[in-house]
């Protein structure tokens, strides 16, 4: 084929050798012509971007399922006492998501998960192993103390706010926000 020709997107060539430089087809955008070899006013196209698009796209499609499957631990009562701890936890901004730097404080979340806690005690006194018992008396006692802190922590934001916007602000007489989940 001789520099300048154009061919389609298979590869075979389009125009002839008639005195016009014509074949009688016309160039359609998947007409490509060789880098530097363009006749003036041809249309070129570069289709490479669409294999390379596939390929991104199979990588992808294989990096999503190379990760292996995950070891979940067995499904028991310490395991459901820990998903509760984590989710207590997460609601009182003690940790905080993969996604996001910030911590969010849910005190309304937290106090709903302790007291569920609290149930789950209350629900299985004498039925759990002792290690059972004590990981759930040691994490309710852990969680409401940090619970108070995190409550304490608040009501002086929310007073510092108040003070600054100068309004005077507070819980309901008695009660931090949040409620208390001591007397349980």
């Amino acid at each position: 084929m001789a520099p300048g020709n154009l061919v389609d997107s298979d590869g075979n060539p389009i125009g002839g050798d008639s005195g016009d430089g014509s074949s009688g087809e016309s160039a359609t955008p998947e007409s490509v012509a060789p880098e530097g070899d363009a006749p003036a006013g041809s249309i070129q196209t570069d289709d490479s971007w669409k294999e390379e698009a596939q390929r991104e796209k199979e990588k992808l499609g294989e990096e999503a399922f190379d990760e292996s499957p995950r070891e979940l631990p067995p499904a028991s009562f310490l395991t459901v006492l820990s998903d509760l701890g984590f989710q207590a936890m997460f609601a009182l901004g003690l940790v905080g998501s993969e996604e996001s730097t910030e911590r969010v404080v849910d005190l309304q979340a937290a106090k709903y998960t302790v007291d569920t806690l609290s149930v789950l005690e209350e629900k299985t006194r004498g039925n759990l192993t002792e290690e059972e018992a004590s990981t759930l008396e040691q994490m309710l006692h852990s969680l409401r103390m940090r619970f108070v802190e995190v409550q304490r922590l608040v009501a002086e934001q929310l007073a510092k706010q108040a003070q600054e916007a100068g309004i005077e602000q507070g819980a309901p007489e008695g009660e931090p926000p949040g409620g208390s989940i001591l007397g349980k």
